[in-house]
């Protein structure tokens, strides 16, 4: 049986005399345990940090396991329909359903005896302890900057039990503790957390709070010098906290931006208009490769180029019906010029087009005779070649 605890919070008393009061029930986060609290794989000795993930505590079935359970003063055992001494303890329920508030799962409790109710009133009943069950898996790993041994699952709350302040085990603002834990009430420490705020803590929790908070840990006796040095510390993390307020803000106008991009990239008059602009692209293209004789034919022309378009489409081509003229692919730095590939491209568009007309196909020699020249040139597009083909030369 595992136990929850923590302060009792605000109280209201309603027209029938019965009390409300609000009490955290269960906190997610990593938390301490004795090894005498967990399964027998954990050994008999040490402590070990469990991890309680938010999606278990405030998942809904352990949220339903809340409502209606009853709750008990002074009694600190698990309970079922056959316990028949409970009704000397019983004192009241949770009332409606739990809800979330912030790490803590919290709800009301309806405290219907009037003893208790004034020992609550008068301080006598200050704490808060929730009896449940909960499976364990023994997995290492680390939530908000803290390593763990192992996770708690599968919650299913039994009872809430008011306790004089100390009964149950003392540290943070929620902590779960077996029935056997041997664990005592002791002297308190004053925490000091980043934000200036300062409660109460367990002193073995004290050094783990230092290491992940980074906080200033004091005794009740805290010095004046000792505080002005945390009040410094606190303007120096307020500083940190507007530094990095603009630079959020920064990043959403830059999220605002990318976001109107893309619900205008999105948009589906924009989406129909690129698809039939990369349809054309296609079938030019294709066309392009047939005619060349680059593909055999208008399938396997269409199956080369599926999915590409624009630039990336045009390389493709380029190096298709140069390999077709034998010569090399575009080199890196060529293919990488969006202006050298499109003038490439036209190019070749406009000869392959002119051979179409004439029921011939350009390809062209790599290299020409230049007429009143007594040397050969490098002729990259063919331009050669088609003038030899429009002049009926072989």
């Amino acid at each position: 049986m595992l136990f929850e605890h923590s302060p009792i919070g605000t109280w209201k008393e309603d027209e029938n005399g019965f009390l409300r009061v609000r009490a955290n029930l269960l906190s997610a986060g990593v938390m301490v345990y004795g090894a005498n609290e967990l399964p027998d794989e954990y050994g008999s000795n040490g402590n070990f940090n469990i991890n309680v993930p938010p999606e278990q505590v405030f998942d809904d079935d352990v949220m339903q396991s809340v409502e209606g359970m009853p709750v008990v003063a002074d009694y600190h055992k698990w309970i079922d329909a056959d316990d028949k001494s409970r009704g000397a303890y019983e004192i009241g329920s949770v009332a409606g359903s739990p809800r979330e508030n912030g790490a803590y799962l919290e709800a009301d409790l309806v405290i219907r005896d009037k003893d208790t109710i004034n020992k609550i009133k008068s301080g006598e009943l200050k704490d808060v302890s929730s009896g449940y069950r909960a499976k364990f898996d023994k997995r290492a790993g680390s939530y908000a900057g803290k390593s763990y041994a192992g996770e708690q699952r599968d919650i299913r709350f039994n009872h809430i039990a008011l306790l004089p302040e100390g009964e149950g085990r003392g540290g943070r603002d929620i902590r779960i503790l077996n029935s056997g834990s041997k664990v005592k009430s002791m002297e308190w420490k004053i925490v000091v957390n980043s934000s200036g705020q300062s409660f109460r803590m367990h002193p073995e929790d004290a050094p783990l709070y230092e290491a992940d908070q980074k906080s200033h840990v004091e005794n009740q006796a805290t010095s004046a010098s000792e505080l002005e040095a945390v009040m410094s510390k606190v303007a120096e993390l307020n500083a940190q906290i507007a530094e990095l307020t603009g630079q959020k803000d920064e990043a959403l106008g830059q999220l605002t931006e990318m976001k109107a991009r893309i619900e205008e990239l999105t948009n589906p008059a924009n989406m129909q208009e690129a698809a039939n602009k990369m349809a054309e692209e296609q079938k030019e293209a294709g066309e392009m490769l047939v005619n060349s004789g680059a593909e055999a034919d208008k399938e396997k022309a269409m199956n080369s180029i599926q999915n590409l378009h624009g630039h990336g489409l045009r390389v493709q081509v380029v190096n298709s019906i140069r390999g077709v003229q034998k010569r090399d692919s575009l080199t890196k730095e060529q293919s990488e010029s969006e202006s050298y590939v499109s003038g490439l491209y036209s190019a070749m568009g406009d000869f392959v087009k002119a051979g179409t007309d004439t029921g011939k196909t350009v390809v062209g020699a790599p290299a020409v005779k230049v007429e009143n020249a007594n040397k050969e040139i490098n002729d990259p597009l063919g331009f050669g070649s088609h003038a030899k083909f429009m002049n009926g030369e072989s």
